[in-house]
């Protein structure tokens, strides 16, 4: 018999004899009732949570980086509205002011004869909006 032979042989029976004795520890622990399966079922359980604990975590991060990129552009879309209120001498239009026009011109083509449908269709707008603004205007103040 060579001395590889002897040290391959003696490995082998090593790794058989660390084998059953990890097996022999799991069979005589006593913390767990459950069967080998729901243990790991369990164990996936959780690993699965903390990955859904990961992932909310970056997508929080990404929605504060998008947030502090809207926030930025809002400052400089006003920087721009005082550049051009500045060259203009006129004060830049408020960011509801077409709302405001497109208001202003479905009541003018309700009092023209319009229905909703055409009104929605001239002004690109839905019909249930149109007739909503039309019932609010109707309503009676108190």
């Amino acid at each position: 018999m060579s001395t590889a032979y002897a040290f391959t042989m003696l490995g082998i029976l090593m790794l058989i004899i660390g084998g059953l004795a990890i097996a022999c520890w799991f069979a005589g622990k006593k913390g767990s009732s459950l069967p080998l399966f729901l243990q790991l079922l369990n164990l996936e359980q959780r690993f699965s949570r903390s990955d859904t604990r990961v992932m909310l975590h970056d997508l929080r991060y990404k929605m504060e980086a998008v947030i502090s990129r809207v926030d930025r552009m809002e400052q400089e879309l006003q920087q721009m509205r005082n550049t051009v209120s500045g060259l203009t001498g006129k004060a830049a239009p408020h960011k509801h002011a077409a709302v405001k026009n497109k208001i202003a011109a479905m009541f003018d083509l309700n009092d023209q004869g319009y229905g909703a449908e055409q009104i929605a269709g001239k002004l690109k707008m839905g019909r249930g909006e149109v007739e909503l603004y039309l019932a609010l205007q109707k309503k009676p103040k108190q």
